[in-house]
């Protein structure tokens, strides 16, 4: 789990859904965990730059869950994150 250097941003919209953001670091088909999202629910986008060079990651975010599966990213790679989804 990618929770061990986190920090963690949220933002309100409305009352249905909600945005997480903040930095994270990831390593190879690490998996990022959005508290702030319904885990019932998939987030509808996530999007992971690495600060290093501005470049997106590679992520998948599926299965009814509020979790993305990040590819790619080789050792220790800090991210900043943006996490759209449905409030819990």
């Amino acid at each position: 789990m990618a929770d061990r250097a986190r920090t963690v941003w949220q933002l309100k919209i409305g009352i249905e859904k909600t945005a997480e953001f903040g930095k994270v670091e990831v390593s190879q088909n690490d998996t990022v965990t959005f508290d702030s999202l319904d885990s019932a629910r998939n987030p509808l986008e996530v999007l992971l730059v690495k600060l290093s060079d501005g470049t997106a990651m590679a992520c998948t975010h599926a299965g009814g869950n509020n979790q993305a599966t990040v590819t790619g990213a080789g050792n220790n790679v800090d991210c900043i994150y943006i996490a759209l989804g449905y409030n819990t």
